[in-house]
């Protein structure tokens, strides 16, 4: 028989969704901001940062998620 002990999944998965989403939003900021823009609406492309900030925590979430692991300990 077997006690359970804990578990790493929310602690990874919490971590993942932070470092995913400002992972996310300073490669889409980078990628916009090097692109050039000559219309009035430049300012308009900004509006991708927040969508790169949910779908790379999103990701960070599902990888945290996945690599965590629960601690098992025999009883005697």
């Amino acid at each position: 028989m077997d006690v359970f002990r804990g578990s790493t999944k929310v602690r990874n998965g919490l971590l993942g969704l932070v470092a995913g989403g400002v992972v996310g939003g300073l490669l889409v900021a980078a990628s916009v901001s090097s692109q050039r823009c000559t219309d009035d609406l430049c300012g308009l492309r900004y509006l991708a940062v927040p969508y790169g900030v949910l779908i790379g925590g999103g990701l960070g979430l599902a990888i945290g998620i996945k690599i965590g692991k629960d601690t098992w300990e025999p009883v005697l």
